[in-house]
């Protein structure tokens, strides 16, 4: 008697599926004057990014967002408010996938401040 294969292929293509992820990646800025051997590091006040995302068939959608509902931001008042948005777009065609990506990113701050005010005090 034979056994039967149980690591068959699945063919998503006409599934619905749903995804959900939190991730913590930032979008972080280096700039280093060599004149004065300085360098500043500006990073948004954003620690969590939510990601929603729908695909079917041929055609994926995902929108990215801070969400207000963790608490993830609640020092603004230290920092100053940040926003970001996601949309991507991906169309699977075949064996290739092609994506379009916009991406928003806004509200900067200075995080080593103690390198140019030196009296600064956190908080």
């Amino acid at each position: 008697m034979r056994k039967k294969d149980t690591n068959a292929i699945v063919n998503y293509t006409d599934k619905i599926i749903i995804k959900a992820n939190i991730d913590t990646q930032t979008d972080a800025f280096f700039y280093r004057n060599k004149e004065e051997d300085t360098r500043l590091h500006l990073k948004p006040n954003n620690r969590y990014r939510l990601f929603l995302s729908l695909d079917y068939e041929f055609i994926g959608v995902s929108v990215g967002l801070v969400p207000k509902f963790l608490g993830a931001n609640s020092d603004e008042n230290l920092k100053g408010e940040s926003s970001f948005t996601d949309y991507q777009f991906r169309f699977f065609l075949g064996r290739w996938v092609q994506g379009l990506n916009y991406s928003k990113v806004s509200g900067y701050y200075v995080r080593n401040t103690k390198d140019f005010a030196h009296n600064w005090i956190e908080g």
